[in-house]
Order: C-alpha cells, then structure tokens, then sequence
C-alpha cells in the first residue's frame, strides 16, 4: 500500500488529511511502514512483504527524491550492471534508474510495481505503473491538490475528492462493457494506466507511455522447436521470479492448461528448497443447489496431483454463509462497486493463506490473452501469408475464394464488423434509457468490444494485451487481497514472456488441428495428456459463487425490494424487472431473456454502496460520446 498527497501551491498539507488517509490505510497489514514530510507534500508505504522476515524493498530516499516502490523487480541483475549498483533494495534499484534516466526510468524497469517518486521540494509528484497493471494506483487531481493511493478507499478519506459518480464508467459496468481504463466509479479518481508514467507538477499534469507491445513486424525468424524450447526458458524463469525466497507459496489450481503448468513448474522448485506448494481448487460442492450445469474439474485435478510432487491441497467448495454479505464487505475494501475481485466469491482462500503465513498467490490469468494464445485470427493469418492449404480447411468452400484476395478480405471485414454492430444493436439493454440512449449505447458498444472483431493473431493479441480487459482483474485482486495481506503473480504477464510470444509468427501459435500450440508442446513430461491435449474448458467457472448466489436469492431480492423509491438507483435499472429475473431463475433455474447473475450482482453493489453512506453526489446527466471519446 502506497499513498500521498501534494498540495499544488505554498499551502501546507493539513495534518488531519494525512491522519484520515494513515487511518484506512492501516486496513491492509504491513511489516514495514515509512514516510517523508516535504513542504507541500506527504508520501507514505506500509510494506508487505513476499516472506515474513524479508529485507525492506519499498522505501529509499536521497538529496533530491523520496521512493516508495510497491511490487517486485525482475531484472534486478540487469539494473545492477546498467547502473554499476552492488546489493540494494528494489526502491534503490527505481531511485538510481530516475537519477540516471530521468523521466523514462520506468521503461527500464520489469516486474509488477506501483512507484510514487515525489523531488525534496514537494512540487514534482511521479507515478508509474508495470506493462501489465499487476500493481494498482489510483489518483485524485483538482486545480490545488492531487493525491495518490493503492485503493480508492483512501483517497475517499479527503474531503475535495469528486465522490460524483462517472456516467460512462457506470454504462460501461452495467452492461459489461470494456470501458476506457483510467475511469472509475467516480468522477474525482483515475487509474494511473498500466505502462504508463503520469508526472504532476504544480502548472502541468502529463502522462507518458513507458512499454508498448513490440510492433507486428518485429517476428522472429525461429523454428518451432526453438519456439517451444525458449518458451520454456522464459515460462520457468516467470515462475520462479515470482516465489518469495523463502517461506510458502500458494497456487490456484483449475483443471486448465495455464493454471496447472505453474502449479507443476513451481512446485518442483519449491521442493527442492524443502517447502510445499498449497494449491487451492475451486470445485462443486456435491451438496449445492445447482441449477445450471457446472463443470466439475476433481478429476483433472486429481491426475495432476497424483504427478506432482507433494503439495498441500485445498478443495474450496465450501460457500461463505451469504453471498450477500461477502460483496458488502468487498464494496467496502474497494471504496465503491469492483468489476473482476475473483477473491469476493471464495473468502476462504484468504483463510487459508492468513492460516499459513503465504503472502504469494499464483494465477494463471492472462494466459489466454497471449502467452497461451487461443490463436483467434487464425484464417487473417493464413490468408495474409499465403498459406492456403492450411486455410482451406478452416474457412468454408464458399468463402474461400474470397480470402484469396485483397478486396475478398475487405469483404469479409466488412461482414464481421457487421455482425459486431448487429449485436451491439440487439442486446438487450440493462441500464436505464433516462442514463443513455439507444444511439449512444449502440457507439459505446462499438468502440469497446470485448475482443477484436477482425485482425491476425498478433494484431489481436497486441488489441487484447492493451486493452483494460487483464487489468481490471488484476488491479481488483490487487485491491481484494491486500486486507488481507497477500498478492496475486501472473507469470502468464511475465513482460518478458510477452513479449517473446508476441514476436512468434502466427503458424506457430495455432494450426489448425490445435490451438496453444506452443505451451502444449513446452508441458510435454510434465502435465497428464488429459490436461495438456484437453481443449474445451467451457463450464468450468467458479462453482461456489454460482450455488451461493442461488442460495442467497432471497437476500438479493429484499436488498432491491429496499431501494425501490432510492432513485440513485431507480434512476439506473429496473428494480422490479431484475426481481422478475430472479424470480424466473429460482423457479426455473435459467434466466430468460432480462438481465444475467453478474449484471444482478453488479446492481447489487451499487445498492449496498448506498447503504454504506458513501455520498454519491448526484448522477449527471451524460454527455455527448464525442466529448469524452
């Protein structure tokens, strides 16, 4: 947890101020706690580290700038001999690489990490996130102050933060949509983007990327089995930069490719130190209402465990006494509502972990995105490098002829760009015309897909990698867990490995006989075939969240029956329809047709914000798309 405030003037920084934000603060647990004073600025860290009884990472201070540095650096070698450092800590590491490089420090930095820098003075402030988002930073900026943070909730403790809520971002949530990623739920406070550097001094606020993809003719002229072999290499050095030196390390643990190649590479290398991976399976409860089919991973699951060497294993199948109450308690975490906190379905992993001492949870989120590649775009990939035989498998005979050409491809863009807007004109509608209006609804959807409609495999995935879409989930894992004193890794957002499999021509990704080419071939020995060959894991969600849900539909059904004359809600959705969904899904076991289980949650959320006294302000009214897209 980092946090600070800057006043944009000679004023002073009221005590009281940095007292409210010390005091939420304090929610996330540290073994090391620092701050600096500056004349017109206040930063502070409370560090949590990797092990219990790790060296200090996170704070370093010289004659022109205090650090605080949040996460973990991967190329602390590299740093050591481009900067002639011997032995220092990760902060010192960022502080030396400002002094030397300036403002582009942060591209020469890899891990996850959030780093506020502030110069002695208290009249420069600056913010940087990791290429993938592991780390979050929020931000509040008005004309005479800015303040930073891990979490809103913090920086909902000043009193000149615009608690107004942010219209699009609330279309955006309500529909599902993959909105613009600094916006949140309030007007007042911004994400500091992912890859980016934002600098603020007293006159200027700017914003700089620091990592972009590599461009899509930057491939490698590499063989399938050079492919696979420094897959390999890069896949087992993401794992292990990523286990504390010492002390326990937790994986979750699906019956899918990504999450059992790390369990299967980490606990290996964590046996020959003399420790035991815990793993962690989200599963059926057999004695759970049920009432949409679910796919029961005990037997994948089990075969890899059988395989591997000893771990602890956790089936969680077990759900929290009421789904209700968990969101209340996520809502509160957060500061507001949250889109992707995997952590509010299941709070027994956060029992677990506290029960161990394990401050390091692997996940294999963002595999599918890029470095396990489902390989969408195959047939533009085929037809754009001129392999028709491997295209004509794949496309029907009729269309065929027309991805042999320029103006066919054209064509055929032209159509899936129109199945994407006829979608986009059909879905049905869950937020309140009186908030957006059908027309503008429909721009919105257009202009954040949930993926690309059209493209290669590498212009896909350099869309999706880039996108808000990876994260949002980790930003608000980030947020969930850190109460709770652990992290979330994603070796699968290894910068390194990204880059790599972004630079892997696309016949190497995916054919068409399999897709995941590459990590399948890299898991040979080391996975059951069942799990390394399986290719559809469609069904296999978290069951818990889904019997808990059913169970509590009577909670959620009195929550909204409370707020039907709330017109902070009303104003929103339809209360009574989504009764009417909830009714229809208790009866029948489907929803038919109105809106879904994550829509319902999300209004949910919005619902118990209210009751938890955070003063909105009032909804505005939405401006036209062209002035804020």
């Amino acid at each position: 947890m980092i946090y600070g405030v800057m006043a944009r003037g000679s004023q002073g920084v009221p005590p009281d101020w940095i007292a409210a934000m010390a005091d939420r603060a304090a929610r996330w647990p540290a073994d090391y706690c620092d701050s600096d004073t500056a004349p017109t600025a206040h930063i502070a860290i409370r560090e949590r580290s990797a092990y219990a009884g790790a060296p200090r990472q996170g704070f370093a201070r010289n004659t022109a700038h205090v650090l605080l540095f949040d996460g973990r650096l991967d190329n602390r070698a590299e740093l050591a001999g481009a900067l002639g450092a011997g032995e220092a800590s990760d902060a010192e590491f960022a502080l030396a690489a400002l002094e030397r490089w300036g403002e582009p420090f942060a591209q020469h930095l890899m891990g996850d990490f959030a780093i506020a820098a502030c110069d002695a003075a208290g009249q420069r402030m600056m913010l940087a996130r990791d290429a993938m988002g592991i780390r979050p930073l929020f931000l509040a900026e008005t004309a005479d102050f800015l303040a930073f943070a891990s979490n809103m909730d913090v920086l909902l403790a000043l009193p000149w933060v615009d608690r107004t809520p942010d219209t699009f971002w609330l279309v955006d949530y309500l529909e599902k949509l993959k909105s613009d990623e600094p916006s949140t739920f309030y007007r007042g406070i911004h994400i500091v983007s992912p890859a980016h550097t934002a600098t603020i001094t007293p006159n200027t606020s700017s914003r700089t990327r620091h990592w972009s993809p590599p461009p899509v003719d930057a491939m490698l002229d590499i063989t399938l089995g050079e492919a696979v072999a420094e897959y390999s290499r890069l896949f087992d050095q993401a794992v292990a930069c990523r286990l504390p030196a010492n002390g326990p390390a937790a994986c979750e643990l699906s019956g899918g490719l990504d999450s059992t190649a790390i369990a299967a590479t980490a606990a290996p290398m964590l046996a020959g130190r003399g420790k035991c991976l815990l793993t962690l399976s989200h599963v059926v409860d057999p004695a759970a209402p049920m009432l949409r089919h679910v796919v029961d991973e005990r037997e994948e699951i089990t075969a890899l465990l059988g395989e591997m060497p000893p771990v602890e294993h956790h089936w969680l199948d077990t759900p929290p006494p009421s789904h209700l109450a968990q969101l209340a308690e996520t809502v509160a975490r957060h500061g507001g509502p949250q889109r992707r906190d995997f952590a509010a379905a299941q709070p027994r992993v956060a029992a677990i972990m506290r029960a161990n001492d394990c401050r390091v949870l692997f996940s294999g989120h963002g595999g599918d995105q890029c470095a396990t590649s489902n390989g969408a775009g195959l047939a533009q990939s085929l037809a754009e490098a001129g392999v028709w035989d491997g295209l004509r498998p794949i496309v029907d005979s009729r269309s065929f002829w027309l991805w042999r050409f320029g103006w066919g491809r054209a064509v055929l863009r032209r159509r899936a760009l129109g199945r994407l807007r006829e979608w986009a004109r059909q879905a049905p509608r869950f937020i309140s015309p009186d908030v957006i209006s059908d027309a503008d609804l429909l721009a919105r959807r257009l202009a954040f897909p949930l993926r690309p409609a059209w493209g290669t495999i590498a212009e896909r995935e350099r869309a999706v990698i880039t996108s808000p879409h990876i994260a949002e989930r980790t930003q608000d894992c980030a947020v969930g867990s850190g109460p709770d004193g652990f992290s979330h890794v994603y070796p699968m957002l290894d910068q390194r490995l990204v880059e790599f499999c972004l630079r892997v021509p696309d016949h190497l990704k995916r054919t068409s006989a399999q897709r995941r080419v590459l990590i399948r071939a890299a898991m040979a020995g080391r996975l059951p075939d069942g799990i390394r060959l399986r290719d559809n894991k469609s069904g296999a969600i978290l069951p818990v969240a889904m019997s808990s849900f059913y169970a509590d539909i009577p909670a959620f059904r009195a929550l909204f029956a409370r707020h039907r004359n709330n017109p902070q809600i009303t104003g929103l959705v339809d209360l009574q329809r989504i009764d009417s969904a909830l009714e229809t899904y208790a009866a029948k076991g489907a929803f038919e047709g109105g809106p879904k289980e994550q829509q319902i949650r999300r209004a949910a959320q919005l619902c118990l914000l209210a009751e938890q006294q955070v003063s909105w302000g009032k909804t505005a009214t939405l401006p036209a798309p062209s002035q804020e897209t």
